[in-house]
């Protein structure tokens, strides 16, 4: 799907709904950016442990995702 938006006078854009329903968004999400070339690249975070980048059985501990084998370590380590 392609789509051309224009800038506005502050410099935003609008995302396309169809995008926004599509990647599961909603007011308030956030979006990664990088520009490759000519291109600027937007995509969806991907959650993920802040320890080994692990992606199963993520838990919130004090404000940072922890999978579950990571918790476990730390468990063991007390």
């Amino acid at each position: 799907m392609e789509v051309s938006r224009r800038l506005d006078e502050l410099g935003r854009i609008v995302i396309p709904a169809e995008f926004i329903y599509a990647l599961g968004l909603s007011a308030g999400s956030s979006l990664n950016m990088r520009l490759e070339g000519d291109c600027i690249v937007m995509e969806k975070p991907v959650l993920c442990c802040q320890l080994c980048g692990g992606t199963d059985s993520l838990k919130n501990c004090g404000g940072h995702l922890i999978c579950k084998h990571c918790r476990d370590l730390v468990k063991d380590a007390d």
